[in-house]
């Protein structure tokens, strides 16, 4: 069972912000609730974002491990929520030079530097910093995707079909470690999400031309919710309808709904179907 923690006002809390939308929506939110916050973007430019909610903003990089944690030891933080994509492909490069903490982390991952690894191992050197994590499903509980149709665009017995198959094969990926989306269409799977981020696939199911596909996404099952809760988006339902799928599907409990009225209208506008399941 999800549970809600309520944040206290006047509690300091460096919320961790990486690609999207998302994370300003979640800072307004902490702000709303009498929280004083640390933006630290990663590899994210704009501090005008975030001018109604933050009380300051950090820019990092994926290898200044170091700053963010100085910045939060400062302030006294003891309180982190991750919101968005943090795009980790630099890690890879010749390049790469991470600083101590950042090598640390990364170097605790292992061989394998799956998301899901890389976020436990941070949450273990966090723990010993003396910084809990906190989930955006504990902040925001009435956006957290329920077991149902959302609008008024309901799906016929395929396209139900094809919801089911999708979830079954994205939380088959997600146990590999793998992403967390997958396009499925009478029966196949046509496209799997990779490191390229859900966006990505879906603009690559519309360059294929094929219509009609139904996109799920699903936690992995082996994912901590804290860091990295899926998210479905305004921007995530314009671009499958763009792409031409019929429907959009989410994991219920276990994924989040960006923001769930504007959702909703949005959905029945582009007569696609939203749906948990």
């Amino acid at each position: 069972m999800l549970k809600r923690r309520a944040v206290r006002s006047g509690e300091r809390v460096a919320l961790v912000a990486g690609q999207g939308e998302f994370a300003v929506r979640v800072a307004e939110a902490l702000h709303q609730a009498g929280a004083r916050v640390l933006v630290i973007g990663v590899e994210r430019s704009g501090a005008n974002d975030f001018s109604k909610s933050a009380d300051e903003f950090l820019n990092v990089g994926i290898n200044e491990g170091g700053k963010a944690l100085e910045a939060a030891k400062t302030r006294k933080i003891r309180t982190v929520v991750f919101v968005g994509r943090i795009t980790k492909q630099k890690i890879y490069d010749s390049g790469f030079k991470p600083d101590e903490v950042s090598g640390r982390v990364i170097r605790s991952a292992g061989r394998e530097k799956g998301d899901h690894r890389i976020m436990k191992a941070l949450s273990a050197f966090l723990r010993l910093q003396g910084m809990r994590v906190v989930g955006v499903h504990e902040l925001l509980p009435g956006w957290v995707m329920p077991a149902r149709v959302l609008g008024r665009v309901a799906p016929d017995a395929a396209v139900r079909e094809d919801m089911k198959l999708g979830l079954e094969k994205a939380k088959a990926i997600g146990r590999l470690d793998i992403g967390q989306a997958i396009a499925v269409k009478n029966g196949t799977v046509i496209a799997v999400e990779g490191i390229e981020g859900t966006d990505a696939m879906i603009d690559r199911v519309g360059s294929l031309g094929i219509r009609g596909a139904v996109l799920a996404k699903a936690a992995k099952p082996q994912q901590d919710l804290r860091f990295d809760m899926p998210v479905i988006g305004i921007e995530t339902l314009h671009r499958a309808a763009r792409a031409g799928f019929t429907a959009v599907c989410a994991e219920k409990n276990r994924t989040l709904l960006a923001d769930p009225v504007t959702m909703i209208a949005e959905a029945d506008r582009l007569g696609i179907v939203l749906a948990g399941a």
